[in-house]
């Protein structure tokens, strides 16, 4: 008798345990819902990898930046420029190396279903956020040629009929204030408005050592800055009209500006010097050059060919040839005609590039 009370005590709390361990698994597997393929799905019903922050999780992990959220999603990574200030998404290694304003990034940024086209639209602050969807793999399908390597989704927080809002404010270490809210609820039967804005402003934590004059004692960029410091501000007006028992119809606005330090080095335009098999053997700046060469062939014999240079004349040319790293300069001395400004094209072709390859079939 005492034997079968035991057992009916053992099942009883093992029915318990389980019915707790269910609640619990609830209560962290929070069903996401996601727009992952342009219909709203669970995120366990996508059949693509996708990492997706609701708002509280964004919230939780104290993510304050688009880039951020890279932290907690697996394959993907940081690159970017500026010593890291600006970044952008680099996701199984698909990513963008020319930083250049006009360079489009193969991992797609969208806000609310707009494509960010400038890679350094990609960073913006994170306020009154719904979800975060990240994508892993092309998504060219559905969302353009742009995303090669994946997309990431930013699905903004939207007018609701109940009145509402929130208040934030954060003080922090270098100089960091933080304000961010919403506002928002219905005007009338079927039309509803939401407000939103950021305002961050943190001081310099890298600190720059350039003082403007390198190495050779040559002044350059001037007055290297501190980086990574952020002045943004960021407001966001939404109004929702109902225009059927199924569909409803957005206008939205954002607006956002954010100052931060110029970068913290400077360029230099160099000229290559190669030897005669076409391989870099010396490296000189191209303001050490009256020739304006675009690259300089050094023979066996040690004379030195300018190819197609824009300036070259036939006659004597006198050349400092500094070492980069020494900083030593040697003054040559060369006699050139007009015959050799010009490496000769490869394969008899009448047109070539400066390193003598001809044109593109």
């Amino acid at each position: 008798m005492r034997k079968l009370f035991i057992d009916t005590l053992l099942l009883a709390a093992g029915a318990l345990f389980i019915a707790a361990g269910a609640a619990a698994q609830t209560s962290v597997l929070e069903e996401i819902v996601v727009t992952a393929q342009k219909r709203e799905e669970a995120l366990q019903d996508v059949g693509i990898a996708v990492t997706a922050f609701s708002g509280a999780q964004l919230e939780a992990f104290g993510f304050e930046t688009s880039t951020e959220i890279i932290a907690h999603s697996p394959g993907v990574s940081l690159a970017g420029d500026i010593g890291g200030q600006r970044a952008i998404f680099n996701i199984r290694g698909v990513v963008q190396n020319d930083y250049g304003d006009h360079a489009e990034a193969p991992v797609a940024v969208y806000v609310d279903g707009a494509y960010l086209a400038s890679t350094q639209a990609q960073t913006f602050g994170l306020y009154d956020i719904e979800r975060v969807e990240l994508l892993r793999g092309p998504q060219g399908t559905l969302f353009g040629r742009n995303a090669t390597g994946g997309l990431v989704n930013t699905v903004t927080a939207k007018p609701t009929d109940e009145f509402g809002g929130y208040f934030e404010a954060t003080v922090a270490r270098f100089q960091q204030s933080r304000l961010e809210g919403a506002v928002g609820g219905p005007l009338s039967d079927g039309t509803r408005w939401r407000f939103s804005f950021l305002h961050n402003k943190q001081g310099e934590i890298l600190k720059n050592d350039y003082t403007g004059t390198d190495a050779r004692g040559e002044l350059g960029t001037p007055d290297g800055e501190d980086g990574y410091n952020d002045d943004t501000l960021a407001l966001r007006g939404q109004l929702e009209f109902d225009v059927s028992d199924r569909g409803t119809f957005l206008l939205a606005g954002n607006y956002a500006d954010t100052t931060k330090s110029e970068g913290p080095y400077q360029g230099v335009t160099t000229t290559q010097v190669r030897n005669a098999d076409g391989l870099n053997i010396d490296t000189i700046r191209a303001k050490d050059d009256p020739d304006n060469c675009r690259s300089i062939r050094r023979n066996n014999d040690g004379t030195l060919v300018c190819v197609n240079g824009d300036n070259l004349t036939a006659g004597v040319h006198t050349m400092e040839m500094v070492d980069m790293e020494s900083g030593m300069t040697t003054t040559v001395m060369r006699t050139v005609t007009v015959a050799e400004t010009t490496r000769p094209c490869q394969g008899g072709a009448t047109d070539c590039d400066f390193y003598g390859n001809p044109p593109d079939p």
